[in-house]
Order: structure tokens, then sequence, then C-alpha cells
């Protein structure tokens, strides 16, 4: 697969324009943490979405709580 994980964030975000301005900038957030944390582990600028898997989201979790 192709698609960045930035690519698909912003695609993700988009479809929330309905949402409340607060609901969209928690998402907008989370999601930010999100790609930066998957750049930092791959080590690379760009990631694409076949890298998020159930270990890549167990993974974001433990370093939120951590």
């Amino acid at each position: 697969m192709d698609d960045t994980l930035q690519a698909a964030s912003d695609r993700f975000l988009e479809s929330l324009r309905a949402k409340s301005p607060r609901t969209r900038s928690t998402y907008a957030t989370g999601m930010r943490r999100f790609v930066a944390w998957a750049q930092d582990g791959a080590q690379q600028a760009e990631v694409t979405i076949d890298v998020v898997d159930d270990g890549a989201l167990e993974g974001f979790y433990l370093a939120l709580v951590d």
C-alpha cells in the first residue's frame, strides 16, 4: 500500500468537518501525536499506513501511558 499515514490522517480529519471545532481539535491532536510516534519509530519522515496494525496501536497506547 502506498498511502502515507499523514495523508490518511488528513482525510480522516477532513471527514470530521461537520463535528464541533473542539472535537476536530481533539482528534487532530491525537492524530498528530500518532503520526509523529509512527515516524519516530520507523525513523522515516513518511510512513505508509501498512505499518498500522494491532501492535502499532498497542505500542502507541503504551507510549501515551508511560
